[in-house]
C-alpha cells in the first residue's frame, strides 16, 4: 500500500465533491451539481498547495489526474445531458471533450513540475463548461466553446499557475459564486466565466511573454 500524503486526501475530497455534483445533476439539482464542482476546484487548488508546501506522495499526481477526471470532466458533462434535451444532439461534443481531458490528463503526471501548464488544464475547462450550462446560454455557445476548450486541452499552448494574489481573486470568485448562485442577476457566475475566459484567452501571451523575458 502506497503512502497517502495529505495532499492525497484533498484530491479524494475533490473526487468526492464530483461525485456529490454527478448525484445533484440526476436528481435535477442543477445548481447544487454546480457548486460542487466549484467546491471540487478548491480542492484542487488546495491540494496543489499542500503538495508544493509538505511533498505529494508516488501516486499523488496520478490521484490528482483521476480526481480531475470525475470532477471537471465526467461531472459538468452530466449537467449539460442533464440539462439540455435532446442529449444526441450534444453527443459527438460531449464525447471529443471526453477524449481530450483523458488525453491531458493522462499526459500530465509525465511532465515536469513547471511555472505554467502545457495546454488548458482541464479544472479551467470544466468550469467554463459548468458556468455555460448552469447560465443556460444557447445551446450553440456551450457547442462552440466544448470544441475550442477541448482543442486547447490537447494544445501545445502554454498557460500560466494562478498563485499569490490571482489565486486569492480566484478563490473569492469561486466561493462567492457558490453562495450568491444565480442572485443579483447572475452577476458572481459572470464573473467568473469572464474571468476565467481572461486567462484562456491571454495566458499563452502571458507566459509567451514571460519566457523571453528569461534569460
Amino acid at each position: 500500500m502506497h503512502r497517502i500524503s495529505k495532499a492525497d486526501l484533498l484530491s479524494m475530497l475533490n473526487s468526492a465533491f464530483g461525485l456529490l455534483s454527478i448525484i445533484f445533476s440526476l436528481k435535477g439539482e442543477f445548481w447544487n451539481s454546480g457548486i460542487m464542482i466549484f467546491l471540487a476546484s478548491l480542492s484542487d487548488g488546495i491540494d496543489g498547495l499542500m503538495a508544493r508546501k509538505y511533498g505529494s506522495s508516488e501516486i499523488g499526481r496520478f490521484l490528482d489526474s483521476l480526481a480531475d477526471l470525475v470532477s471537471f470532466c465526467i461531472a459538468p458533462l452530466v449537467l449539460v445531458l442533464s440539462l439540455h434535451k435532446p442529449a444526441l444532439l450534444f453527443m459527438p461534443f460531449l464525447l471529443f471533450f471526453l477524449f481530450t481531458s483523458i488525453l491531458r490528463l493522462a499526459s500530465y503526471p509525465l511532465k515536469k513540475s513547471t511555472d505554467f501548464f502545457v495546454g488548458l488544464p482541464v479544472p479551467a475547462a470544466g468550469l467554463v463548461v459548468t458556468l455555460l450550462a448552469l447560465l443556460k446560454l444557447h445551446p450553440i455557445y456551450l457547442i462552440s466553446s466544448m470544441i475550442i476548450l477541448s482543442s486547447l486541452m490537447i494544445s501545445d499552448l502554454h498557460f500560466p499557475k494562478i498563485k499569490g494574489r490571482y489565486a486569492i481573486v480566484a478563490f473569492i470568485l469561486i466561493i462567492s459564486t457558490a453562495i450568491l448562485r444565480d442572485n443579483f442577476h447572475s452577476i458572481s457566475p459572470i464573473l467568473l466565466l469572464l474571468s476565467l475566459l481572461i486567462y484562456i484567452i491571454f495566458g499563452p501571451f502571458y507566459c509567451k511573454a514571460f519566457k523571453q523575458k528569461v534569460p
